[in-house]
């Protein structure tokens, strides 16, 4: 969405991928260094940016983005003008901002038919600040300061709080949230953060944990590179994806000529008071993708790179690359991203042909009934809670089982009257019940991320179908 054309012009388009090629979409206004907050009922809210060419001024125009009809309709206009502010959405669609790109600075609050408002000035300006909700009713706001030549003072405001100065910010600072990305990206738990950040002289990355109000730095097993194998110099650009189900943290980084690394950060270890491991990835050949490149998730679990700056922000690129993660080893396959699916697509066909055909031809006949096959189905769901992975397939049970998705399928359909997709759903929708019960302080993205739905959008559409009701909607009521 947004962003910058060739020469530093605003772009007032967006573009979706429909499994072939890119479709491109008009918006509202243009939005080059806007925030996004994704809304309870899988809507996009999109707003300011800068109001010139080469990056200068701010607007206040905000727009929401429908995935189902693909098209942008204006909301309504911020409190203020701004560039570069980032958003946090929290229960009933209200929505905290803040942030601005060398101009004044406050925190404001979006409430549904009611629009934006000021709601309290910040102890120092910001560019593209964290907004972390740290408590129940309390979100905390801190960052890189909104000027190029301004030194973080390492102050944290508090929504309703006083503000406060943790002694790790004296000494590390923050990358700037740029880009679309959304600090629900750097969570890992209750009120549980992983952020990138660096010394004061610039010479060491770190990941900063922030629990609650307190700051830490992770414990690592190695300390994080600087530099790869070859001597190059890595360039890190702040982003962070979390992975919370394999509690994996990735961290991005570039080098001068073209070189892409993916810093893997495994911090299960460090839950129990242990140390995280690192691994780095790298890949030599990725086709115009430049610095500064947006990553997200995919709906199976891979990595997708897009965007960027060529050599400086009058050149951007236009590429997406896809980057394969796989169990048993992680790749970096810097192709194409249209030549990639289709090449995928085809040999998944190919494999689903070849399953069908083994499936179907196999002469061996189940050792054990219906019903001793279904309790060992559902022991795998119940004991295991293999329905939280996410790209939970039919020949994953079969293999765990020892038999063929023919049999499993039918074994399922017999004895529940549902399909394999419809069952695991069903204990998927289960389990979010359970967490908004027990932890209603959690965010939606993270029920939705816990209980295996591949998107927020899909956590919504599947529980609203089988309870009547929004996830929101089901919490009040209970």
């Amino acid at each position: 969405m947004g962003g910058h054309t060739t020469g530093f012009t605003p772009d007032d388009t967006a573009e979706w991928f429909d499994g072939e090629k890119w479709n491109l979409i008009p918006m509202a206004y243009p939005h080059d260094g806007s925030f996004m907050a994704i809304l309870e009922d899988g809507r996009a809210m999109v707003g300011g940016g800068s109001g010139d060419s080469f990056g200068i001024g701010q607007s206040w125009g905000v727009e929401l983005y429908n995935p189902d009809t693909h098209s942008f309709d204006p909301l309504t206009i911020l409190d203020r003008k701004r560039a570069y502010p980032t958003a946090l959405v929290l229960p009933t669609d209200t929505v905290i901002v803040s942030g601005n790109w060398c101009g004044p600075d406050a925190i404001e609050i979006y409430v549904p038919g009611k629009g934006f408002s000021f709601f309290k000035d910040v102890s120092e300006p910001r560019i593209s600040p964290y907004i972390l909700q740290s408590a129940p009713g309390e979100v905390i706001v801190f960052g890189a300061p909104s000027s190029p030549d301004g030194h973080p003072q390492g102050i944290v405001d508090r929504l309703h709080g006083e503000p406060f100065s943790p002694e790790l910010l004296k000494e590390w600072s923050i990358f700037s949230l740029t880009g679309a990305s959304q600090t629900s990206h750097c969570c890992i738990g209750n009120y549980t953060y992983l952020i990138p950040c660096r010394n004061s002289d610039n010479t060491r990355v770190a990941m900063m944990k922030v629990s609650g109000e307190t700051f830490s730095l992770l414990e690592v097993e190695q300390p994080f590179p600087t530099f790869d194998h070859q001597g190059q110099k890595m360039y890190y650009s702040g982003r962070v994806l979390i992975n919370r189900t394999a509690r994996q943290a990735f961290l991005f980084a570039g080098s001068k000529d073209g070189r892409i690394y993916m810093v893997e950060v495994n911090y299960d270890a460090t839950l129990d008071g242990g140390k995280a491991g690192i691994c780095v990835h790298y890949s030599d050949s990725a086709p115009d993708l430049g610095i500064d490149y947006e990553p997200a998730f995919t709906p199976g679990g891979n990595i997708l790179l897009t965007g960027g700056f060529l050599s400086d922000y009058f050149h951007p690129s236009s590429a997406a690359v896809l980057v394969m993660l796989t169990s048993e080893e992680r790749t970096m396959s810097a192709w194409w991203i249209i030549f990639a699916l289709l090449f995928a697509i085809g040999i998944a066909a190919a494999i689903v042909l070849w399953r069908k055909r083994r499936d179907d031809s196999s002469d061996e006949q189940p050792a054990n009934s219906g019903k001793d096959m279904m309790s060992r189905i559902t022991a795998l769901m119940e004991e295991e809670q293999l329905y939280r992975k996410k790209d939970l397939r039919l020949v994953d049970v079969a293999s765990r089982l020892g038999t063929n998705t023919t049999y499993i399928s039918a074994c399922i359909n017999g004895q529940t009257g549902q399909s394999f997709n419809a069952f695991v759903t069903a204990y998927r929708i289960q389990h979010a019940k359970e967490l908004l019960k027990s932890h209603p302080e959690l965010f939606m993205a993270q029920i939705s991320d816990e209980s295996g739905f591949t998107s927020e959008r899909s956590f919504f559409r599947n529980f609203k179908a089988i309870t009547g009701v929004t996830p929101s909607e089901w919490k009040e009521q209970k």
